[in-house]
């Protein structure tokens, strides 16, 4: 709306564009429901809707839903209100994400929201909501063509039929019960995003480990205070040879993960997977700078690293010390890289966030040009040093 009020070239611009107008975000909630001017506000409300409905065109809709109210009261959301989700459920859809306490199938407990019949072109679906995740699935048992599905908490269950063949990527935020119960909502993901809410209820391990050659993704969002560790379970759990892309970082970004670092776990996980991993990334999880020199030499093929130590709470010691650094030298001996081959030797990419006032300056230097040679050759001895040459894309420093 604000792009196509600048002026009359935007406008034009604005109404020739159809995706900008299919993306939509519903607030239901009845908390201004008591000001004397709600009809007339839930009048303007349905105008907009119908406005970017109409703009849309044959663009499929994009759709933040956001149900507030108490839990306690089902019935709390304006009738009016409902009826912009009957507006949009007329058109096709590309993405949908629901949040918030009220469940979607108790707001639609008629015959004719049995199932919403339009989304069947539905590739992104998102549900965190307070409610039984298995009834708000049931309402889109027809999107045969959903790729991506990011869920508040894991089921036990598998929907019927071909509803979970396509999904290439899944999230759960909370992890209970059996973990290997994620391939009963996905049969063959590519990337897998494993969350630590920090429930009571420890996730089984599946023994013996359950192998999966189709994910090349695993990120691992951690909670920051839990007695347990979902990485150990994870990593303990799983085999993944065809495994490219690694992330350990802190679910709550303003506080850093302070639990003990899976070193056994994440060794015997690599070794057992004997995958190719050529991206690493670790944000806000404290972890030793010796512990995370154990795990890169674990990772001969590493291309991308992204070690992000911010915020480092009192206590806590940044992995980003001297001797890190130092270790990713092309051909410098260290204490804690005593080999004469260089550490990561592929890696590329190096990004860097670091939070702190002692960041040792010539240190990064001489390390990211020892490993910006010309073709890679030896100075020393002439010879190639079958190093990648480093680019550092992003280096930043909090002081």
């Amino acid at each position: 709306m604000s792009i196509s009020s600048v002026c009359t070239c935007w406008w034009s611009i604005a109404l020739l564009s159809s995706a900008i107008w299919s993306r939509i975000s519903l607030e239901l909630s009845p908390k201004n429901s008591w000001l004397p001017n709600v009809q007339s506000v839930l009048s303007g409300f349905l105008q907009t809707v119908e406005l970017h409905l109409h703009r849309s065109g044959q663009h499929p809709l994009t759709i933040e839903l956001d149900i507030s109210g108490s839990m306690d009261e089902p019935d709390n959301v304006i009738p009016c209100q409902l009826l912009a989700f009957d507006l949009v459920c007329n058109h096709s859809w590309c993405s949908f994400d629901i949040s918030g306490n009220q469940p979607l199938s108790v707001i639609l407990a008629k015959p004719q929201f049995d199932s919403i019949w339009n989304c069947h072109t539905l590739k992104s679906l998102g549900i965190e909501v307070a409610c039984d995740v298995d009834k708000e699935m049931e309402l889109f048992k027809q999107a045969n063509g959903l790729c991506s599905l990011s869920l508040a908490m894991l089921s036990g269950n598998s929907m019927p039929g071909t509803f979970w063949k396509e999904i290439s990527s899944l999230t759960v935020e909370s992890m209970q019960g059996k973990i290997n119960n994620v391939f009963n909502h996905a049969n063959s993901p590519k990337e897998l995003v494993l969350g630590d809410t920090g429930d009571d209820l420890l996730p089984i391990p599946c023994v013996p480990p359950r192998s999966c050659s189709s994910v090349l993704i695993l990120i691992l969002e951690l909670g920051p205070n839990w007695d347990y560790l979902l990485a150990d379970v994870a990593f303990s759990s799983f085999t993944f040879p065809s495994l490219s892309c690694l992330a350990i970082m802190t679910y709550y970004p303003p506080y850093p993960y302070q639990k003990t670092w899976p070193k056994a776990t994440l060794g015997a996980f690599l070794r057992q997977s004997s995958c190719n991993l050529t991206k690493f990334a670790v944000r806000n999880v404290s972890v030793s700078d010796t512990n995370l020199i154990h795990t890169l030499k674990l990772m001969p093929s590493l291309i991308n690293l992204y070690v992000d130590d911010t915020p480092v709470s009192d206590g806590l010691t940044s992995p980003i010390t001297s001797l890190f650094i130092r270790s990713l030298h092309g051909f410098l001996w260290t204490e804690l890289n005593p080999s004469s081959l260089a550490l990561v030797p592929k890696l590329y990419d190096l990004q860097v966030m670091f939070e702190g006032l002692e960041f040792d300056n010539s240190a990064f230097i001489d390390m990211v040009s020892s490993r910006w040679l010309p073709e890679g050759l030896n100075h020393s001895t002439g010879s190639t040093t079958g190093r990648a040459r480093l680019s550092v894309t992003s280096f930043s420093t909090l002081a």
